[in-house]
């Protein structure tokens, strides 16, 4: 049996005074180093007391504490004898990650806790730090989660959905891979006191946003879901809604003129909800999508050089994004080296006549990274990567099936967007200046 990494940990007690009486509040602190993907760090945590609610804590790159911690972790919490009740289980797939909002608030059973923290990664690697301190039953009954069954759709819920819709703010939120914590807490903050709509197509997904009234994660993966009551009320009441990642294709086939979507795109209409999806869920945003409705998936190096390729399955998407006109999205962009795709795509927009060339154009954004168009319009990007505008300058030379793609001179002009880049007006984000431009000569894509 493979041996699992023993760490050694420092303690520290914390004492605070409430009013005129003492109460002392034990915060145990501990600290582990990963060294290798999926190669777990186990934390043995004793003398707590049985069935008691505490708070946990993850320090890592994306919940940093004044230590500047630099692992990426998910962590899962186990009895003495290993088991995991359901208690125990976390928000993605029965793991917690550590920029849950909140962190990890659960009644132990036990006076031993043992944690499993690892990372999935060889670039998550590195040092991380947890807490635990004893919560209040408060704390616990807030963090509480349910799981239901209403009109057919799987939902987990936090907190209590409330019957009139709450709108601070309006923003969209485009998250290249992973949801990046910066711009879910902006997010949280423009639905604070509102209620919030997740959505997966994976059973056992939940997402929370900070602030907000109600959390629910609803499972809508086919068309019969997507038109339920539920769906369709839900909708009309949010005040932000994240579209997980996945598989698009299920997300289109399940969402493409269906009473869910109706519904969305009303509450968008009225700037009463903010939107925003990671991966496959901002795939399926845009203006017009890369459907993925065939198995397999293809190349940017395939696509230039057949720009028709069946596999290339153009829809017009499920939503209207005000800010999205004219778009069409990629995800996990500098990562998969798909630029030679998103020009593609936009090749075959304008030769099919699916959009004119004055409103045309590309959004892609890098993994762990997310472009944000906030309340007053601007573009932010959080991570660190890239977003990036793809705008046609002229329609493609030769786009024909069975050919190469030929598009000459300065035919997409690229504009990167970084989190040192200022804010743009994003009304006039076409207009701003190129950073360079690429054109396409028989499949071959040069940058100029």
């Amino acid at each position: 049996m493979k041996r699992l990494p023993i760490i050694t940990f420092s303690l520290f007690f914390i004492a605070a005074c409430v009013s005129n009486q003492i109460k002392t509040t034990e915060t145990q602190w501990f600290e582990g180093e990963l060294k290798a993907a999926k190669t777990p760090v186990i934390i043995t945590i004793k003398g707590l007391k049985p069935n008691t609610p505490y708070n946990i804590q993850v320090y890592d790159r994306y919940h940093q504490s004044e230590k500047k911690e630099t692992a990426s972790t998910k962590t899962t919490l186990m009895r003495p004898d290993r088991s995991v009740p359901e208690s125990y289980k976390g928000t993605h797939d029965g793991v917690h990650y550590s920029d849950d909002p909140g962190g990890i608030t659960v009644v132990v059973l036990d006076s031993t806790l043992i944690l499993s923290i690892e990372t999935s990664k060889a670039s998550g690697v590195g040092f991380f730090r947890i807490s635990i301190t004893p919560a209040t039953e408060e704390a616990v009954r807030a963090a509480q989660r349910q799981n239901l069954t209403i009109d057919g759709i799987p939902i987990i819920r936090r907190g209590t959905p409330g019957s009139v819709p709450v709108s601070n703010s309006y923003g969209v939120f485009l998250h290249g891979s992973s949801i990046v914590p910066e711009a879910r807490d902006l997010m949280g903050s423009y639905a604070a006191g509102g209620d919030f709509v997740f959505v997966s197509a994976e059973v056992g997904r939940f997402v929370d946003l900070p602030g907000v009234r109600s959390a629910e994660s609803l499972i809508l993966d086919t068309k019969e879901r997507a038109n339920a009551p539920y769906a369709v009320e839900r909708a009309e009441l949010a005040s932000a809604f994240l579209f997980d990642g996945g598989d698009q294709s299920i997300y289109y086939r399940a969402w493409i003129d269906s009473g869910f979507a109706n519904s969305v795109n009303k509450a968008l209409s009225r700037k009463q909800a903010s939107i925003g999806g990671n991966s496959a869920g901002l795939a399926i945003l845009g203006d017009i999508v890369y459907a993925a409705l065939h198995d397999e998936s293809f190349t940017a190096e395939e696509a230039l050089q057949n720009p028709y390729t069946p596999l290339m399955t153009l829809r017009k998407g499920p939503f209207r994004i005000p800010e999205l006109k004219g778009a069409i999205t990629e995800t996990h962009f500098s990562e998969r080296n798909r630029q030679g795709r998103l020009i593609a795509f936009l090749a075959r927009i304008l030769a099919d006549n699916m959009l004119s060339l004055a409103d045309a154009y590309g959004i892609a954004v890098d993994e762990n990274t997310c472009l944000v168009i906030d309340n007053t319009g601007k573009t932010k990007v959080y991570g660190p990567g890239s977003a990036w505008i793809y705008v046609p300058q002229s329609m493609p030379d030769t786009c024909k099936e069975g050919f190469p793609l030929t598009w000459k001179g300065n035919a997409i002009k690229v504009i990167q967007l970084t989190p040192q880049s200022q804010a743009y007006t994003w009304a006039t984000i076409k207009q701003a200046p190129a950073n360079f431009y690429y054109e396409v000569i028989e499949g071959k894509l040069h940058k100029r």
